[in-house]
């Protein structure tokens, strides 16, 4: 009697499985009709229906994750492509549209393991390569990456975004000629590629030939993901009528936004009224600096303030955009002294304080600079590495390390080695505290970080520790860069090895200071010129 209720209740169970089999199998194939007729919400509804059903149906997360995905639901998508990848081997179009997704959220690691596993698993597949060759590329393994984009090629010849990417690992591989060939033959096939158009820009202001490089680089505000906030007045054109009042806003890093500002001297000459929005950080800099322009802070919304609405803006220009007017020759690149001008009276409090080191030429340092996604691996060089240099005699090491780990790497360079580094967080806090601390101080030395520029915009030396395949900013050859006479290039031999710019840097060292650093000490280098009057 028992194993007869037993039996029933089993076929019964086994019944409703097919009951339920069945169900999905028809929400699946609705699903596809209704995929097929653009109806997207109603597809949506039933792959949701079929996961209520049984959650372990991977073609149902699969095609809710694409579904999201274009809805730009990326944290909502991943979870269900990390559930069908759990379930089956993903290929095509899902499997290129996860490693997207991983990679637009910080994942890098996970994307380059599943287009690695897919590459061992289905290497005739051009989303495969594809997927491979994006993925290494935000992880910086540019050969890799390029390798990856060629054999999608083959696969796929008229993939115009894979002969983009082919042409950005080149760039960042250094071959510029193979780069600029494969970016331009692009934009002849497809004029508007605006990836391709800012890659092309990207290798042109390498070379230094600025004049047909700033239009390509304006191509990086079809970008709205990087834009600094959707226009909100009428873009200026290079005319000036008179009278008028413009807007120039900042963008992009604070280096840059420091870079660019080399350009408001020239941009105020212009006789319109100048009115800047920049970042908070550097209010206190820029107004003291540009006593000709009126100067307010931007906002982390990327809202116009009020304040600047209620002037009467009568066109606006990005900061980065200046350059297309002002910098299209080399001859342009005015030689100034320092156009950021630090509060003299901080100054002198920092000057105290390094005096209180001891004697001996004050340096400061940053060795750590950007987040992954700008390169940080390839332009930072563990403290470590730079003991020949922190073990030169007479002089005093000051910490410009902005990051969170700094007072750890600190602590442990002092332990190990016995090299102390003063570190004073609230110089690093105030941005306005950091220019006058570098004021004070005999000599920056940096890897290209935002302290590059804020030394080199305040016309004080520095040396600058510059990877082999640098970004745009620092050129390709030579000791100089003309955004800033006072810094001093030390570039790169061979990728991924610093000992011999360390090497060189050490060299520089006791070769214009010798061992003379407390008769040097504020004397072989200007002191910041006081900001101007109004």
């Amino acid at each position: 009697m028992i194993l007869a209720r037993l039996f029933e209740v089993l076929r019964g169970g086994g019944a409703r499985q097919r009951l339920r089999t069945r169900r999905v199998q028809e929400l699946l194939g609705r699903a596809d009709a209704l995929l097929s007729s653009e109806d997207l919400a109603g597809a949506k509804r039933c792959y949701s229906d079929v996961l209520d059903l049984d959650d372990t149906v991977a073609e149902a997360h699969a095609q809710l994750a694409l579904l999201l995905t274009g809805s730009r639901r990326f944290t909502e998508a991943l979870s269900h492509y990390r559930a069908a990848y759990a379930r089956e081997a993903l290929r095509g179009d899902v499997l290129e549209s996860y490693v997207r997704v991983l990679l637009h959220s910080g994942f890098l690691d996970e994307a380059l393991e599943v287009s690695d596993s897919a590459v061992r698993s289905d290497p005739a597949t051009y989303e495969t390569w594809l997927g491979a060759g994006l993925a290494a590329l935000a992880l910086h393994r540019y050969d890799q990456a390029l390798a990856a984009f060629e054999r999608a090629i083959t696969l796929r010849s008229d993939s115009m975004e894979a002969h983009t990417n082919r042409g950005i690992a080149l760039q960042n591989l250094g071959r510029l000629d193979e780069a600029e060939s494969e970016l331009a033959r692009v934009l002849d096939n497809h004029p508007d590629d605006a990836l391709a158009e800012f890659h092309l820009g990207l290798c042109l202001l390498r070379r230094g030939a600025y004049a047909p490089a700033w239009p390509h680089y304006e191509a990086r505000l079809a970008n709205p993901e990087a834009a600094a906030r959707p226009p909100a007045f009428p873009r200026w054109d290079g005319n000036v009528p008179t009278p008028c009042t413009l807007l120039v806003y900042g963008e992009q890093g604070l280096g840059d936004e420091i870079m660019f500002a080399s350009c408001l001297p020239d941009f105020m000459r212009t006789g319109a009224r100048c009115v800047v929005e920049c970042n908070p950080k550097l209010l206190k800099l820029f107004t003291r600096s540009f006593v000709d322009a009126t100067v307010y802070a931007g906002n982390a919304q990327k809202h116009v303030p009020d304040e600047i609405r209620r002037i009467g803006i009568d066109a606006e220009v990005l900061i980065g955009t200046l350059p297309l007017y002002f910098r299209r020759s080399l001859q342009a690149f005015p030689e100034h002294k320092g156009y950021l001008k630090a509060d003299p009276e901080r100054t002198n409090v920092w000057r105290a304080r390094l005096d209180a080191l001891g004697p001996g030429l004050k340096v400061g340092i940053s060795w750590q600079g950007g987040t992954h996604s700008t390169r940080a691996p390839l332009r930072s060089i563990p403290l470590r590495e730079w003991l020949p240099i922190l073990r030169t005699p007479n002089l005093r090491f000051v910490s410009l390390q902005y990051t969170s780990d700094a007072p750890q790497a600190l602590a442990g360079i002092a332990q190990e080695h016995g090299v102390h580094i003063a570190h004073w967080p609230e110089a690093i806090a105030d941005y306005d505290d950091t220019a006058a601390l570098v004021c004070a101080l005999d000599l920056t030395i940096s890897v290209c970080t935002a302290v590059v520029h804020l030394a080199g915009a305040l016309g004080r030396p520095v040396w600058v520790l510059v990877p082999g395949n640098p970004e745009w900013r620092y050129g390709n050859a030579g000791a100089t860069m003309p955004w800033y006479p006072s810094a001093r290039l030390f570039r790169q031999a061979a990728r991924q090895s610093w000992t011999e710019v360390i090497a060189a840097v050490r060299a520089a060292v006791e070769t214009r200071f010798g061992t003379r650093g407390v008769a040097y000490q504020h004397s072989t280098l200007d002191r910041c010129p006081p900001p101007p009057r109004k």
